[in-house]
C-alpha cells in the first residue's frame, strides 16, 4: 500500500511468516506458529523504517486481516497522530 502524507511517500507492506525456522530467527520462541510483519518505509529514506509484529500462538487460528491490523497498529506506535489517522483512513479505503 502506498501512502502520501505531507508530500512524503511511504510504502506499507506486510509479510506473513509460517516457516518455523524463520519465526525462530525473528523472535526466538517456539510457541509461535505464525508471524505477520508490517513495514512502513519512507521512500526517500529506506533506512528509517518502522516495523510491527503480530504473533499467532500454537492453537490460534491464523487470520490475515487481524494480523495486518495488529502489526500495523504496532508499527504506527510512537508516530504522530495525524500520520496514524491518515494511514488508517488509507488502509480502510483500499
Amino acid at each position: 500500500m502506498r501512502v502520501v502524507h505531507n508530500d512524503q511517500s511511504y510504502i506499507v507492506s506486510w509479510s506473513h511468516i509460517r516457516n518455523r525456522d524463520e519465526i525462530m530467527n525473528l523472535c526466538c520462541s517456539e510457541k509461535y506458529s505464525a508471524v505477520t510483519v508490517c513495514n512502513i518505509i519512507p521512500v526517500a529514506n529506506e533506512e528509517a523504517s518502522e516495523q510491527g509484529y503480530a504473533f499467532c500462538v500454537e492453537g490460534d487460528i491464523f487470520n490475515k486481516e487481524t494480523g495486518r491490523k495488529i502489526s500495523l497498529t504496532r508499527a504506527l506506535k510512537g508516530l504522530p497522530k495525524d500520520f496514524r489517522t491518515f494511514v488508517w483512513k488509507t488502509y480502510f479505503s483500499r
